[in-house]
């Protein structure tokens, strides 16, 4: 079920880095299984540019792929580029029993960057999406994305693609503790 509706200027909730645009937020007011874990809110996200790193791996092969997040950015920076907005993690394909994933890390930029070899230029899909914040280490992401999950199948939807924005720069606060994560799920509407 959802409440009532207000404007904010950009996704996260401290200074952006960058300009994300005017989003619609409808608080949502059901699943307190939720709350307890975390807020969750729709928006309505534009499409997104982004430059990224696309690979097939177990559930242990995350980390390399979350790695090449750094690789991006110094690219970009070597070609005199800042990104557009934090960095995520793209969920494309889980496979039986999540044996395997088909996930991106991806940088958002405001206009298409061809850094080459094996790094490409997509486009985040525009769209509503359920999204909540996960405060605290990347090992409490799986238990927020499940009461995100829960939520969405209580209300009887049905999502079509998954990403991770990482809001936190580590460089600026090392502690994963302190850490805050976005977690979008697009919905099939």
């Amino acid at each position: 079920m959802i409440g009532s509706r207000e404007t904010r200027g950009s996704l996260d909730s401290g200074p952006p880095a960058a300009p994300y645009g005017t989003i619609e937020v409808a608080r949502c007011s059901s699943a307190p299984s939720l709350r307890r874990t975390a807020h969750a809110v729709l928006v309505d996200r534009d499409d997104q540019t982004y430059v990224g790193y696309r690979a097939t791996v177990t559930m242990a092969g995350l980390r390399e792929v979350a790695h090449r997040i750094a690789a991006l950015v110094g690219a970009l920076a070597e070609r005199g580029v800042a990104p557009a907005a934090p960095p995520f993690m793209r969920y494309l394909v889980l496979g039986p029993g999540m044996a395997s994933l088909t996930v991106e890390a991806g940088v958002p930029v405001a206009v298409p960057v061809e850094l080459g070899g094996e790094y490409f230029t997509a486009v985040l899909p525009g769209g509503e999406y359920v999204t909540a914040t996960h405060h605290g280490t990347p090992d409490g992401l799986a238990a927020a994305t499940a009461a995100v999950l829960d939520w969405d199948a209580a209300d009887g939807e049905h999502w079509t693609g998954r990403f991770e924005v990482y809001r936190t720069d580590p460089r600026v606060e090392p502690d994963p503790r302190n850490w805050d994560t976005d977690l979008y799920f697009r919905l099939a509407r």
